[in-house]
């Protein structure tokens, strides 16, 4: 005699499994780098793209997308070094499991000279002196732009100038007013910008006139007859002949 025995066989959910590991990876700065990551995970129950991922840590200069079983980690911009990350699979019954623990390392790589969209207006006041840094025209993101100038030398403005900051003064001579014309330029490893400048000195002073008159001397009843423009001048006018 013998009685017969039903066994069930329960379903449990199987979480997912991590089948290959995340090796660090090295990208170049400015690039993205995308996985797809039903190479790395499996599961019994649920296709690839029904597993929900997720990053088990934030991890700054870094922006990551995760659309199905696709993730892409996106550095800021002109950004290098690395971050460490973790991957989580967590499947329809919530089931979840992490990754190894694997670096992305953003390796440098020289940038371009960039010309920014502030214009050079290089305008002062008689007798006054105006400052600029060239670093506001041209813009370098690793910060080894060498800045340059190149004017033919003349006796109305002096440039004083800063190669490594880009700091540049000018300095009209006094009661000079006009226009003078200079090249500013910045270099890096990579590129070179250059830009031809008008340096416009108005007149908004009324510069006293100067007298240089010395004594003069003649004889009893005789006279003497001077022209005044020449001991006499005026920054702001000339005198008729």
């Amino acid at each position: 005699m013998s009685n017969r025995i039903v066994l069930e066989v329960l379903s449990i959910n199987d979480i997912p499994q991590q089948i290959n590991t995340l090796s660090n990876i090295i990208i170049n700065e400015d690039n993205n780098l995308s996985l797809n990551l039903s190479y790395y995970f499996r599961d019994v129950e649920d296709s690839s793209t029904e597993l929900i991922y997720s990053l088990n840590r934030s991890q700054a200069n870094f922006t990551v997308n995760i659309t199905g079983d696709n993730i892409t980690f996106i550095p800021d911009e002109n950004w290098y070094g690395f971050g460490i990350f973790g991957i989580n699979a967590t499947d329809s019954n919530g089931g979840s499991s992490y990754s190894n623990k694997f670096n992305i390392y953003v390796d440098s790589v020289p940038d371009d000279l960039v010309r920014t969209n502030v214009s050079f207006n290089i305008t002062m006041d008689e007798n006054d002196q105006l400052s600029i840094n060239l670093s506001d025209y041209f813009y370098d993101a690793d910060g080894n732009a060498v800045y340059n100038s190149n004017y033919t030398p003349n006796y109305n403005v002096e440039v004083q100038m800063n190669h490594l900051t880009g700091r540049i003064t000018f300095i009209p001579e006094t009661g000079w007013i006009g226009v003078e014309y200079i090249n500013l330029s910045a270099e890096d490893t990579t590129s070179v910008m250059s830009e031809n400048v008008s340096i416009t000195v108005t007149n908004i002073l009324n510069d006293p006139p100067i007298v240089s008159l010395t004594n003069i001397t003649f004889n009893e009843d005789e006279s003497v007859i001077i022209n005044l423009s020449d001991y006499i001048t005026d920054p702001d006018n000339i005198w008729d002949d």
